[in-house]
């Protein structure tokens, strides 16, 4: 194997690599996954389209010369390609991470509404449960009337029963 055809592939599988790495940690935002795979469908198409231009460049009768000036403009484009697509998963990975911040602010103040809600219910639940320790389970007639009158229940409230 030729140094360069080791060296692509080193490049190769570190870009599965980086791939697999940045596809696991926006997989659950399914817009985010879909893009991401939209940015490498153009990545490859544009390294394709490369190499089918180099294929072309060494089966022409151009002097040395040319062809070497050739392969540095592809270089170049190579590294343009590369660079743009490596600036959209930047770009991409900003706004899941902005999404999420989003997502953790909203959740915060969901989770304190809830916390306060719970306070209100648990304050009223108590004093409820205070009233009732203070009313006697069963009012019987002689028994001092609940509604504080000071008379008996059945010369008061008890009468209407």
């Amino acid at each position: 194997m030729t140094d360069k055809s080791e060296n692509n592939v080193n490049t190769v599988e570190e870009e599965l690599r980086r791939f697999g790495e940045t596809f696991e940690a926006i997989k659950d935002v399914p817009w985010a996954a879909k893009e991401y795979i939209a940015i490498h469908k153009r990545l490859n198409d544009g390294l394709k389209q490369l190499l089918e231009e180099e294929n072309k460049l060494e089966s022409c009768d151009k002097t040395e010369e040319e062809i070497l000036e050739e392969k540095a403009a592809l270089d170049k484009k190579y590294k343009d390609i590369e660079s743009e697509a490596m600036q959209d998963e930047i770009d991409l990975l900003k706004r899941v991470i902005h999404e999420h911040e989003q997502m953790r602010a909203q959740m915060e103040e969901e989770k304190k509404a809830l916390t306060e809600e719970y306070k209100d219910l648990l304050r009223d639940v108590t004093r409820r449960t205070r009233e009732a320790e203070k009313l006697p389970a069963k009012v019987y007639p002689n028994d001092p009337c609940p509604c504080g009158s000071g008379k008996k229940y059945k010369k008061c409230c008890g009468k209407m029963v």
